[in-house]
């Protein structure tokens, strides 16, 4: 996944000391343009600052998100970027097409707001 890895590599961009994960997250808006977003500010405690968060504000209807996130050690491996609650909700109300997030190294999940199954999958 092309769009999911770009995601890890803007994650991996950012370094803050008080986080223990970066997160990344890419946008293919339904123009074919593509938009990115970071967890990185200086309140890291809003909850405003999520990555899902900030890229439904530059993403439109139809868009297909692409959540990433890596381990602040070697800022490669990837780890569980299943989207909270919260994130999930927003999704849903902005109209998201598709959701794809690391689950671990070589893996994936897929999620379709308004679909209650998710779908994971390796990378060979």
């Amino acid at each position: 996944m092309k769009l999911l890895s770009l995601a890890a590599k803007i994650a991996a961009q950012k370094y803050n000391i008080l986080k223990r994960y970066q997160f990344g997250c890419v946008a293919r808006r339904t123009d074919g343009a593509l938009v990115s977003s970071t967890n990185h500010h200086e309140n890291h405690q809003q909850f405003s600052h999520h990555a899902e968060a900030r890229i439904l504000r530059k993403s439109d209807i139809g868009s297909i998100l692409f959540i990433a996130r890596v381990s602040k050690k070697d800022r490669k491996t990837w780890r569980t970027a299943r989207p909270c609650a919260r994130c999930r909700k927003l999704i849903e109300h902005h109209k998201i097409k598709e959701v794809y997030y690391t689950i671990g190294p070589n893996e994936y999940g897929c999620w379709k707001p308004g679909e209650s199954t998710e779908v994971t999958r390796t990378i060979k």
